[in-house]
């Protein structure tokens, strides 16, 4: 593999950079769009990502026009806010039923229109003036855009029935129908888009990715998908290799790192690969964005950079800051230095050599297992992005409550989770595995029944078709089987890997709200579900946020929350999981970047008053006994 050379790399005009969350996508832009404009190209980064930072990486106030970069004089930066976009768009669209069709009809409508796909349409509607702009291709040599469509809203983009008026009236009424229903004047834009995206001769895929299995897989899925619609461009980017390893903690991670690259899916391998190396920092500031793509660039003095860094940004408390006064930030200069760093590296602090304050006030998995069984809750959801651990702290959690002498149900949509997760199923824990697949399949094939069925045109049912391949969807089809689980599982506690969205309950719940009053033939809610949607507004259940101590997986998670509590469902506990600032690494890059954990770490603190887990990053597989030690 490679290291990633900007001149190499960017052989065309357009530039798309797309991956996971938290993979790194908005760095690698930016390091690609200041490294070409530093070589005397002119260039155009813009931005989608919901959760981008671009305003921190350049230090500056950005716009939706395009701002240029003053220390960067080739450069200019477009920030787009999709959610913005997204809001006045939906509100475009439900404008001329207002006072016509009945709230409950209006209420619909709206959740339908709330959901990622109609976020993503909606960023997509803002980026394609600058794919078309006649201007804009003859201005700037390489236009970047941080976040590219998937292959479902491109699919959807180009089916004829999303522009007819079918679309405002949804088949299944738990869907996201509707998301182009305001955009007829749009067709001829977005083919040339579309065109455009698919033609390699003027455009580049970048999927950036981690050298990890859950991003890779992914990574996969968006390749393939994106292929079969003319997108065959791409290169892969792995972003976070590790090379320098002197202790433990650094030889597992880079063990790690290597089996998953050695085990890399097959269709990936096919296309031009490269790597960026693992940075300590955040990527913020020109010094930094400049520095991440230079593969011979030497993190050296980390301790220095992360204390200077935390007194710029002006760090007046770590973990557990604010509710005591005998911490680190209590000190001054040299010791109060010293005591930061040793809480990064394990050592031994100042202050009669004891361990800092905020550590023994820190929650860990056990905390959040006693808080569970004293409030008596039936039903525990463990929810997060793909690829922050949410299974296994839900494994955890299913086998302390076991230890209680409870009887647990641990369910699980992961293909991997099979029983090797618990010791044994006697031990008052039993465990399935939902097939998110056949599931999957099961509801698409009820709900084109009913379509065709009902008379449906070809093109009609070509449309529900790619609807029903949304997330919103996915997440119904599960959520069915999972009502119907807890349904049987009375007398037991039932731990859920993978909560609905607050986005996919409130649709379920307009859906029959709306069929109550209008009494029209729809999607059926299934009654095992009619009863789950109250009891999971109860004292009864837990909905437990899993993230990591990281910018993007924090916002995201945040975002999750906000859902939930439109739906009425409150969170009471996060778990920050794979921390470094735990293990006591003595790697100079890996404790540097502990140390950046804290920012996040704290967030996290003051948001939750200090309800939430940390747990550390192990090499070793979460498994068995090794469960226990979370």
């Amino acid at each position: 593999m490679k290291p990633f050379q900007t001149l190499e790399v960017t052989k065309t005009k357009y530039l798309f950079f797309t991956g996971k969350g938290g993979v790194g996508k908005t760095s690698a832009a930016c390091a690609t769009a200041v490294s070409l404009a530093d070589n005397g190209r002119k260039v155009l980064l813009i931005s989608t990502d919901p959760a981008s930072n671009l305003q921190d990486v350049f230090a500056m106030e950005l716009n939706n026009k395009g701002t240029p970069i003053p220390a960067v004089p080739n450069l200019t930066v477009a920030n787009l806010d999709p959610i913005q976009a997204a809001a006045e768009y939906r509100e475009s669209v439900i404008a001329p039923y207002r006072g016509i069709l009945p709230e409950a009809a209006i209420a619909n409508m709206e959740e339908q229109l709330s959901g990622s796909c109609t976020i993503e349409i909606a960023a997509f509607n803002e980026f394609t003036d600058f794919i078309t702009d006649g201007k804009v291709q003859q201005d700037y040599d390489h236009i970047l855009f941080d976040t590219a469509p998937t292959g479902h809203t491109l699919r959807m983009l180009q089916l004829p029935s999303a522009w007819s008026d079918f679309i405002s009236e949804s088949t299944h009424g738990a869907s996201c129908l509707g998301q182009l229903s305001g955009l007829e004047n749009k067709k001829a834009v977005y083919r040339q888009a579309v065109a455009t995206l698919a033609d390699k001769g003027h455009t580049t895929l970048v999927l950036v990715t981690r050298p990890e299995e859950a991003p890779l897989k992914e990574t996969r899925r968006a390749s393939l998908e994106l292929a079969d619609l003319g997108v065959r461009n791409q290169i892969l980017v792995v972003n976070g290799v590790l090379s320098q390893r002197d202790d433990v903690i650094s030889e597992k991670l880079y063990r790690k790192q290597q089996k998953a690259l050695e085990e890399i899916p097959e269709e990936l391998k096919a296309l031009p690969a490269y790597r960026i190396p693992l940075r300590a920092y955040n990527i913020t500031g020109l010094e930094n964005v400049r520095s991440m793509l230079q593969e011979n660039w030497q993190e050296e003095n980390m301790d220095s950079m992360l204390w200077e860094d935390w007194q710029e940004r002006n760090l007046e408390s770590i973990p557990g800051g604010g509710r005591q006064e005998a911490h680190v930030c209590s000190m001054i200069g040299e010791k109060r230095r010293e005591a930061y760093m040793c809480t990064i590296s394990g050592e031994a602090c100042q202050e009669g050599k004891n361990v800092p304050p905020y550590a023994q006030q820190l929650h860990g998995l056990s905390d959040v297992v006693d808080s569970i069984d004293k409030a008596g809750r039936k039903v525990i959801f463990t929810m997060g992005k793909g690829g922050v651990g949410k299974t296994t702290v839900a494994a955890a959690i299913a086998m302390g409550l076991a230890r209680k002498g409870k009887k647990v149900h641990l369910t699980t949509t992961d293909p991997a989770a099979h029983l090797k997760f618990v010791l044994e199923e006697a031990d008052n824990i039993t465990m399935s595995r939902i097939d998110e697949e056949a599931e999957l399949k099961k509801y698409q094939k009820e709900v084109l029944e009913k379509g065709r069925a009902g008379g449906l045109s070809g093109e009609d049912i070509a449309y529900i078709e790619e609807d029903l391949r949304s997330p919103c969807t996915q997440e119904i089809a599960v959520f069915r089987a999972f009502a119907e689980l807890v349904e049987k599982a009375e007398e037991q506690i039932v731990v859920i890997d993978t909560a609905p969205t607050g986005h996919t309950l409130l649709l379920l719940e307009s859906t029959e709200s709306y069929d109550r009053e209008i009494r029209r033939a729809r999607g059926e809610t299934p009654e095992s579900i009619r009863r789950l949607l109250p009891r999971l507004k109860s004292v009864e259940t837990e909905v437990i946020i899993v993230a990591l101590p990281e910018a993007t997986p924090v916002y995201e998670a945040l975002r999750l929350e906000e859902d939930l509590k439109r739906a009425q469902i409150g969170v009471h506990w996060w778990v920050i999981n794979q921390s470094l600032c735990q293990t006591g690494t003595t790697n100079a890059l890996l404790r540097a970047k502990a140390g950046h954990e804290l920012e996040w770490i704290n967030r996290v603190d003051q948001h939750m008053d200090g309800s939430f887990a940390l747990v550390a990053w192990s090499g070793e597989p979460m498994k068995g006994d090794m469960l226990l030690r979370l």
